[in-house]
């Protein structure tokens, strides 16, 4: 087990979260920390943290908003636009379990155990509002949602496809009878792969969605959890058993590369470009570089207080939903900047504020590794948007931006900048607190 190579130090930096709480949002202050993994070059910094009101299964994210599959609690949504500050907004709730969600434009598709699907409109994220069900006959725990088809893992009653082209009047049009127990699916045209938590992981073809062709399969001891897939590769999360990877070059049979042990029970499995983020259960949240598939690496592992159940990329962030928390984690290279002054900028992120309390205008520096539209943005404590300070298309290099409050009150304010990488085609962010005292 790999865990027998690692050695790490653990560092408690509260920071300035312990500071000037808001009380607009109520934070929990438990582990926060920078984890850090001597041989590595990486660590997770703990951004932000807020309570959930119930267990929290997995996230997904809409826009701004952190949309939480909170267990007994139902839907839980938080506006994120502040990472370190996540507001909770509402609740969706009608007294069932929620496992799952999956978001397509406004729309929210909720694994709801054993009520089936729930679909629900996010255009207002204060107030969300069912349109739609479909009430199936096992207990839906994960969903996957291919052009207007929803594909629904219903565990013991196998996997339930569902025409959603009109959401308020979901129709079932085709079905795939259980294997073992079907746990989670994931689908490419017409080829469907199921994580069967009794067997391990099925393919099917369904040209036909009334008569589904078992195509191959692949025995696991623990079976499979979850899937993830990418175009080249499919990860499945194996529970105790840790990650295998499959090739997907023949996509109607999946090939086997590797496993990668953890040591606790994977959950699920989130990718973002070569990384690999592993909500482990009370193992943790482990990062994995899969940039070569035959040989996944160990980056580090942010070890949470409580049972790590699935992430969610947001710009530069991840969200960990970890027992009754939402943790905002910034994964980082923390070797990556060479100390040779004359290099330009590798970075994306706000370097400074100054001087900070400040009563008349602080100055803002920020460095831009490539070629990046971005704004940077004010926010007020509630995460509402005071002003933009600068818009456009910027080379990469090191700037300042003089900011003077005019008509604003003494109080928190936080400094964002986001952008499109043309370079990297990824979103990214960063954000600084600065107090202003009139």
């Amino acid at each position: 087990m790999y865990l027998q190579q690692v050695y790490y130090l653990q560092v408690f930096n509260m920071g300035n979260l312990m500071r000037n709480l808001p009380t607009t949002a109520t934070i929990l202050i438990l582990l926060l920390s920078t984890v850090t993994f001597c041989q590595y070059d990486w660590q997770f910094d703990v951004i932000g943290v807020t309570n959930t009101p119930g267990q929290a299964q997995s996230v997904a994210i809409y826009d701004n908003v952190a949309l939480v599959a909170d267990g007994d609690a139902g839907l839980s949504i938080f506006n994120i636009v502040i990472p370190e500050v996540p507001i909770y907004v509402s609740s969706y709730f009608d007294d069932a379990f929620v496992n799952d969600i999956i978001v397509s434009d406004n729309i929210a598709y909720l694994a709801h155990w054993n009520r089936g699907v729930t679909i629900v409109d996010l255009s207002q994220p204060a107030s969300p509002d069912s349109i739609g069900a479909f009430n199936t006959l096992g207990t839906t725990i994960d969903l996957f949602l291919y052009e207007n088809l929803l594909y629904v893992a219903d565990f013991l009653n196998g996997l339930v496809i569902l025409d959603v082209t009109d959401n308020s009047n979901p129709q079932q049009v085709g079905y795939i009878p259980p294997f073992g127990y079907t746990a989670s699916v994931a689908v490419n045209g017409t080829t469907i792969y199921i994580a069967d938590q009794d067997y391990g992981l099925l393919t099917y073809s369904l040209a036909d969605t009334i008569n589904p062709v078992l195509l191959d399969s692949f025995r696991l001891d623990t079976g499979g959890s979850d899937i993830t897939m990418t175009a080249e590769n499919l990860y499945l999360a194996c529970g105790q058993e840790g990650m295998v990877i499959f090739d997907l070059n023949d996509p109607l049979h999946p090939d086997s590369l590797t496993t990668f042990d953890t040591p606790g029970y994977l959950n699920r499995v989130t990718i973002s470009d070569t990384i690999a983020y592993l909500a482990d259960d009370t193992g943790g949240l482990i990062a994995v570089s899969v940039n070569n598939p035959l040989n996944p690496s160990l980056l580090a592992i942010f070890d949470s207080p409580n049972t790590a159940r699935g992430s969610a990329v947001y710009g530069d962030y991840l969200l960990l939903a970890d027992g009754d928390s939402l943790f905002v984690l910034l994964p980082s290279y923390i070797n990556s900047i060479d100390n040779n002054n004359n290099l330009l900028p590798v970075s994306f992120k706000i370097t400074g504020c100054y001087p900070n309390p400040f009563n008349s205008a602080t100055t803002i520096r920020f460095e831009i590794a490539r070629v990046t539209s971005i704004s940077l943005d004010i926010y007020n404590i509630n995460g509402k948007l005071v002003t933009n300070l600068e818009k456009g298309v910027f080379e990469n290099g090191s700037y300042s931006i003089v900011w003077n409050p005019e008509n604003l009150v003494s109080g928190i304010y936080f400094i964002k900048i986001s952008g499109r990488n043309f370079a990297l085609q990824k979103n990214q962010s960063s954000t600084a607190k600065v107090i202003y005292l009139k």
